[in-house]
């Protein structure tokens, strides 16, 4: 601990001696942001020591108290356990490496172990100090690294470790010159074997296991640090105090690299874009800088406090670059930083402080100067005018001190003969951008209004050099910059002459017109014209004309409270973009089309792409893509290079339509927590879960390995056997499933990234749910069969009873047939005789008497007779009932001269009736007949019968001479009400339609 104090005191001075020098090499990289976590997001702390990649694609962050792993969104935390084995030895983390296995290799202040990933434990590792066997404090130990040999190398405070991989088996090699300290290894690409002990750079032999003396703290050289190789396959050095060494393979020594005099630590090599070869340097000023080779300048990175995206300002200590991704991260003192090329969709600008950078200043316009393509000339409303030298990244200030005539500048325009002109409070402005100095300032003579603060709001250049200009209070002019003459252009049609005639836009186009967009209305004015044309106007829509641009169609866009509108060139609106077709809101701010014909709209909510041939918003940006603010008021122009700028206030966006960053690599899935009945289980090596009866609730989590805009990741899973249909969720969100049914499943789990790249192929793990016992096929057999046991024995019963029922009505119409039906025959025979005998006038009475009583037993034969036959069972299908009416309507009508008509279905339907509805229906058709017999005088009586699905429906008929249902009814006979009466004992309903002189119609309607 008293070596890092007095590191850390010599690291203080030689900060202190380079920041006093430091305005002879600095210089500041663009387009480099950084992202931050720190304890708040879930690090255990901010203090990272060590930094590596597994094999999956998680980043492991060692802290100085504790270890974590993270996959773009939640960092799971590892802390050691007094008396618990499978923890880390200790919370203080010195080193991590990865094997060829996948396996995890943490070094810590009393220990080393390895992360055993499928069973979510660490395996500690038996280690010692040579010669101190039991003193618990090991003392320094380096990240393992992997040789070109197989084996795993650690450096440690007083040796060398080497690890056998396969079978874990051990060797030391004891350091030169008893030294005894912090150690760092290192392999090149030729196999030599490279360490740092204590600030000095040995080379090892592993033939001999000799150590050699190349550079360092010895005889008055500087300090040593870390290693690297970069792509030529030279082998770097860093030191404390005086940059970069090289190897030298020929002379056999390690040689100044010509860089500037600072502290170089950790460090690693990049291609950065636009930049070429690099180096990222821990250390310098600011605890991080960038050193290019090609010019070999050293791009430090100092704290912004308005910027979220700048380092952080402490010391960085490890750092490590994913090879697949191009992700550098970066472990400080303050937290983890992360640089992604992909992840901001445009660069952050920022303006050096000038005479005023208070709240009120707004990013006016920028221009590119066409004599000069690196410098561009940007005004700021509120601070005055800046020239920008691109390539190195250097502002010139212009304020009221070099000639400004103020320091509010609501735009500019370059003219053709070079100059820039600007729009100000109470007039314009000519500038020589050769030398930055004022040429002459106009106004404010031609504003008349007096007591009025007048602003030029807008300012453009005609195809014949004259400069428009438009006020905020007085209307539009034109300027000849030959004979400084301002001619007012007339606006017709103004609603109300006593209102502002505030002009908010200009736009020439290649026809010598120059469009006017005003809170009046759009006009357009040719250039040698003094009065305006209206091109559109709403009077009760008062939209207030802002920003405009021509699209890829030459057709007009212009900006307003209500959207986007757009129009051709006879000024019909033809196209809209508001908050009914792709924008948050309807109010857009400014407008600018790309050189790829997109047009890009600024709104208070975001920046949105459009393409006015497919009408359809393609995407949309905002500040996760690296915009200072979603609100775009202040400026929004496509420069010459094509480059898209967004001003903001003191700051700016930059980026390339053609060339925006997208993240194509495809994100990947991977289950980091699996929980039954919320208790954690992990699938077998098969990737293979088995629930078993009683386990109903399972969830799954699922980490995505998408580190860019991972706010942006939709996961999408669904569970074949279950459901075929997609689900979608959010990484860190559980995915979980209860009471599912016994058999084999498939869980398929895919990301998208927010660039709309998916997963190659989906996570799948196999799941085997084993029912409970109620639930197996063999159970549901063994019910199904006893079901259809217990039906069929429902039958057999049903038809056994239906049986002993047929043969009680069988045995009951015998017995009526031969027991009653005999006895009736007899009276009937016996009665004849005796009439036959009692032939005398004198026993008129006796026959009449006997007469009566043989009616009455061949009547009451009948009725028997109909009885057996209802309820015998063996003609009660409707075909026999239709052929029994059949015939007794043949018999009675025959004997009475009436013919008797039938209409049938034919084929009859097959119906079977119960005896109840066999005696019912026949009986009324019975009193129907011969009630029309006796007393209709008709000629002719008809049967007809329909039967629609269960619906019986049975019509009788005659021709006769009808009756009075009411006067009937009134004399209270009981034919009718029996009529209704057996109808409604079978569930029927029975109706009559007569009138005198118009026969009768009796109709049954009955389920049968």
């Amino acid at each position: 601990m008293l070596i890092v104090h007095s590191l850390t005191k010599r690291f203080l001075w030689l900060c202190l001696s380079i920041l006093a020098h430091s305005h002879l090499v600095f210089a500041q990289l663009p387009g480099i942001a950084f992202f931050h976590y720190n304890s708040e997001d879930g690090l255990p702390n901010d203090n990272i020591s060590a930094l590596t990649l597994d094999r999956e694609g998680f980043l492991w962050v060692g802290t100085t108290d504790g270890l974590a792993r993270f996959d773009g969104r939640r960092f799971e935390v590892f802390r050691h356990t007094d008396n618990d084995p499978k923890t880390i030895p200790n919370n203080i983390i010195y080193g991590l490496g990865a094997d060829d296995r996948g396996r995890i290799w943490v070094s810590t202040e009393r220990g080393l172990c390895w992360y055993d990933a499928y069973n979510r434990a660490f395996r500690q590792f038996p280690l010692h100090k040579l010669g101190a066997e039991n003193d618990p404090h090991l003392g320094w130990l380096s990240n393992l690294s992997v040789g070109s040999d197989g084996y795993g190398w650690i450096a440690a405070s007083n040796f060398l470790l080497r690890i056998d991989l396969n079978t874990l088996d051990t060797l030391y090699y004891p350091y030169p010159d008893n030294l005894n300290g912090a150690s760092t290894f290192f392999e090149d690409s030729d196999q030599r074997i490279w360490l740092n002990i204590m600030g000095r750079t040995y080379r090892f032999y592993r033939e001999t296991g000799q150590f050699k003396y190349y550079l360092g703290h010895i005889d008055g050289h500087p300090s040593t640090g870390g290693f690297g190789e970069d792509s030529q396959g030279r082998v770097w050095s860093s030191s404390w105090g005086n940059g970069f060494y090289h190897y030298d393979a020929a002379a056999d020594r390690f040689v100044d690299f010509p860089d500037r005099h600072a502290i170089a630590s950790c460090f690693l090599f990049d291609d950065l874009p636009g930049y070429g070869p690099s180096i990222w340097v821990g250390g310098g000023v600011y605890g991080i800088y960038i050193l290019t080779l090609r010019d070999t300048v050293a791009h430090e990175f100092p704290n912004r406090h308005l910027e979220p995206y700048s380092h952080n300002r402490t010391r960085v200590m490890a750092m490590v670059r994913d090879s697949t991704t191009g992700i550098v991260w970066l472990g400080t003192e303050g937290g983890l930083e992360k640089y992604d090329p992909r992840d901001l969709k445009c660069s952050r600008n920022y303006l050096p402080e000038a005479e005023s950078s208070g709240q009120f200043v707004a990013f006016s316009q920028m221009l590119q100067d066409p004599l000069d393509q690196d410098r561009y000339w940007i005004a700021v409303w509120g601070s005055g005018l800046f020239e920008w030298h691109r390539k190195e990244n250097r502002y010139k200030y212009y304020g009221t001190a070099a000639g400004l005539h103020d320091l509010e500048p609501f735009g500019m325009v370059l003219s053709r003969n070079g100059t820039l002109w600007l729009a100000q409070v109470n007039g314009v402005q000519e500038v020589d951008t050769r030398t930055g100095r004022s040429l002459r300032v106009l106004g404010p003579g031609f504003l008349k209004t007096p007591r009025i603060n007048h602003k030029i709001l807008s300012i453009e250049e005609g195809a014949d050099g004259s400069i428009w200009i438009g006020a905020n209070y007085e209307g539009l002019f034109r300027l000849n910059p030959t004979t400084n003459r301002v001619v007012k252009i007339e606006l017709p049609g103004i609603l109300d002459r006593s209102k502002t005639q505030r002009i908010n836009s200009l736009l020439k186009d290649s026809r010598h017109h120059v469009y006017i967009g005003s809170d009046d209305g759009l006009y357009r004015c040719s250039e040698n014209e003094t009065r305006a044309e209206l091109i559109w106007r709403k009077p009760e829509w008062q939209l207030g004309f802002g920003d405009m641009t021509f699209d890829s169609l030459g057709r007009l866009w212009a900006a307003t409270r209500d959207g986007a509108l757009c129009f051709n060139e006879n000024g019909v609106l033809v196209d809209s973009l508001n908050s009914r077709n792709g924008l948050p809101n309807r109010l857009v701010f400014y407008l600018t089309t790309d050189r790829q014909g997109q047009l890009w709209v600024g709104t208070g909510n975001g920046l949105f792409r459009y393409d006015p041939q497919k009408r359809v918003v393609t995407s949309s940006f905002t500040k996760k893509d690296g915009l200072f603010s979603n609100s775009i008021e202040n400026m929004l122009v496509t420069l010459p290079t094509g480059e898209v700028c967004v001003g903001h206030m003191y700051s700016f966006n930059l980026f390339d339509p053609e060339y925006l960053p997208q993240n194509t690599i495809a994100p990947k899935v991977v289950l980091s927590g699996l929980k039954v009945l919320n208790r954690p289980r992990w699938p077998g090596p098969e990737q293979m879960l088995v629930l078993n009866p009683g386990e109903n609730v399972v969830s799954f989590d699922f980490s995505v390995l998408n580190f860019t805009q991972p706010e942006a990741t939709i996961l999408s899973y669904r569970l074949i056997g279950f459901s075929e249909e997609w689900d979608t969720s959010h990484p860190g969100v559980p995915i979980t499933y209860t009471n599912l049914d016994g058999g084999e499943y498939v869980l398929q789990v895919k990301a998208i990234n927010g660039d709309g790249m998916e997963s190659a192929w989906p996570y799948e793990l196999r799941i085997e749910v084993i029912p409970p016992y109620y639930k197996t096929g063999w159970f549901r057999m063994l019910i199904s069969l006893a079901i259809v046991g217990l039906v069929s024995l429902a039958f057999w019963y049903r038809e056994q009873q239906q049986r002993r029922l047929d043969a009680i009505r069988r045995r009951i119409a015998r017995d009526l047939h031969d027991d009653m039906g005999s006895t009736l025959s007899s009276i009937r025979f016996f009665s004849e005789v005796a009439q036959n005998r009692l032939a005398g006038a004198e026993h008129t009475d006796a026959r009449s008497l006997l007469h009566r009583i043989a009616d009455s037993a061949g009547t009451l034969s009948d009725a028997v007779r109909e009885i057996v036959w209802a309820i015998g069972g063996k003609n009660d299908q409707l075909d026999d009932l239709v052929t029994r009416m059949r015939e007794f309507g043949l018999r009675i009508c025959e004997a009475k001269n009436i013919s008797f008509k039938t209409d049938l279905p034919d084929p009859m339907p097959q119906r079977t009736l119960r005896p109840d509805q066999l005696r019912n229906i026949y009986l009324i058709f019975k009193e129907a007949v011969n009630n029309a017999a006796k007393y209709a005088d008709c000629t002719e009586i008809q049967l007809r019968l329909r039967m629609r699905r269960q619906f019986l429906t049975l019509e009788i008929s005659d021709n006769g001479r009808g009756f009075d249902p009411e006067a009937v009814s009134s004399q209270g006979g009981n034919g009718l009400p029996n009529l209704r009466q057996r109808a409604a004992e079978i569930g029927g309903k029975l109706s009559l339609e007569t009138a005198p002189g118009q026969g009768v119609r009796v109709v049954l309607t009955a389920k049968v």
